[in-house]
């Protein structure tokens, strides 16, 4: 395999493979299947020396530099191959694994770090609780967009719709019969507050009609790092 470029931040941090990854041996013995399962995500990885495998497959708690005590005849390709499995998401540094089974945030973490190195998580967490999404229309889309941003950490929403939740609303959107009358923004609002007290969101109750609508909002409002359309 190629080496990937990677800077291994701890060469002597503990290692595991994670919990959401499936070792998976194929009709060839140098390929192996990496299977995760929080995200069906699948990846084949040859071996010039099938025990590599065997290697990950039992890793636990022993760093790089662990591993290449260990297997000294192996050096040169673990060192291509574990910074590409924590790049790859497969493997991650025991010391953060931690981290995200003691936090509120369990779940999304651990769904997260199917996507985001091990070393990087935190960062980039912090990087997406702290953004600001503008939200054009809370309706039959935009509606679970907004809830669905909230519950993956996203802190700061604003909110723009005119209308007011109807009955004719019910079927296709996440509002239920005590919301109706109420405006689309507060009512989505109120169900974000629902979730807990960290949320700042803000209600826009206004028809986006043209791009001067949006470029006024977009002044007003500078911290804003991503407008949906829904």
């Amino acid at each position: 395999m190629k080496a990937v470029e990677f800077v291994v931040l701890d060469r002597s941090s503990p290692l595991r493979l994670r919990p959401s990854v499936s070792i998976i041996p194929t009709s060839d013995d140098k390929v192996w299947e990496f299977f995760q399962s929080n995200t069906r995500r699948i990846k084949h990885i040859k071996f010039a020396d099938p025990s590599l495998a065997k290697i990950i497959y039992s890793l636990n708690g022993e760093s790089i530099n662990d591993l290449r005590k260990k297997y000294q005849h192996l050096k040169k390709s673990i060192d291509s191959l574990i910074p590409a499995l924590i790049q790859w998401c497969m493997i991650e540094y025991i010391p953060t694994a931690n981290k995200i089974e003691h936090s509120k945030n369990y779940r999304i973490l651990n769904f997260f770090a199917d996507y985001i190195p091990s070393d990087e998580l935190f960062d980039v967490f912090n990087n997406i609780q702290n953004s600001t999404v503008l939200l054009i229309g809370v309706g039959g889309v935009g509606s679970w967009i907004a809830l669905g941003l909230a519950q993956s950490g996203v802190k700061n929403l604003i909110l723009c719709d005119p209308d007011k939740v109807k009955h004719h609303n019910l079927n296709r959107s996440l509002f239920i019969n005590s919301d109706i009358g109420l405006l689309k923004t507060e009512a989505i609002h109120n169900k974000i507050k629902s979730l807990g007290d960290s949320y700042n969101v803000i209600e826009i109750n206004q028809m986006i009609e043209n791009s001067d609508s949006i470029t006024k909002i977009l002044n007003n409002n500078s911290e804003i790092n991503i407008v949906i359309n829904a």
